[in-house]
This record gives structure tokens, C-alpha cells and sequence, in this order.
């Protein structure tokens, strides 16, 4: 989890920057969150915005973790970290909404199977804060 989280908000980070192709993602997302990122990136480009810098994940709790067949379901609670992280609109000035905080808790899902595991997206978690 500590290895796989930091290595998928880089990879998505690159991009939603445009530097680096969707497909760069797939060892490190199921497929479903592979095509969730394309439609953001595809959202984002329309409009002419990209983001700079990347977003961290911390103060791992596991939620649950339920087994069926040879799949494992992670859930884990974390402090999603966007301090280190911006959107631009086409003129290079910040679009980040202003009611966002910096730092909110997430829920997010890492699935694996036969050993391999693969982030499958997150959510904002309205419960008690894992933000210190």
C-alpha cells in the first residue's frame, strides 16, 4: 500500500500534466479508473486546464478488506495531501476551487489479484478526519 499509493499519485500526476499518456497508468489502476483518469484528462484538455505538481496520500487506516475468489478488496482511510498541488486554466492561473481544502480525508480501493494489487480510485470520507 505505502509503495503503491505514492507510485500512482506520480503516475497520475505526469498525466494530468500532459506529460505522460494514460496508458502509463495501467500496471498501477484496474482498467474502470484507467478510463475514469482518459475522461478527467479529456475534461480538463476541453476546457484548457492541466495541473502542476502532485498530491499525496497519508495516516494509512484500513477501513476493510473482503475476499471473494482470488480478488482482495482493500479500503483504506487517508489525509489527501493537495499542498504540493495545482490546476491551471490555459493562461497558467490557478483553478483550483477555493472551497477545497488543502488536505481532506479519503476513502480509496486497492484491488489484487493473484498478488498483483491496482488502485481503484478514492472519495472524500465525511467521518471522523485521519488529518493531523
Amino acid at each position: 500500500m505505502e509503495e503503491l499509493v505514492p507510485k500512482f499519485l506520480a503516475a497520475e500526476a505526469a498525466v494530468t500534466a500532459g506529460a505522460a499518456g494514460v496508458e502509463s497508468l495501467e500496471p498501477l489502476t484496474t482498467d474502470e479508473h484507467v478510463l475514469a483518469i482518459e475522461q478527467s484528462v479529456d475534461d480538463l484538455n476541453e476546457v484548457g486546464r492541466k495541473s502542476v505538481g502532485e498530491a499525496n496520500i497519508s495516516n494509512f487506516s484500513v477501513q476493510s478488506i473482503d475476499r471473494s475468489g482470488d480478488e482482495i478488496v482493500i479500503r483504506v482511510y487517508g489525509c489527501y495531501d493537495m499542498t504540493n498541488f495545482d490546476l491551471l486554466d490555459s493562461a497558467g492561473a490557478s483553478a483550483k476551487a477555493p472551497d477545497v481544502p488543502d488536505r481532506f480525508t479519503v476513502v480509496f480501493e486497492v484491488i489484487g489479484t493473484g498478488g498483483v494489487y491496482k488502485w481503484n480510485g478514492s472519495e472524500p470520507w465525511s467521518g471522523t478526519s485521519s488529518c493531523s
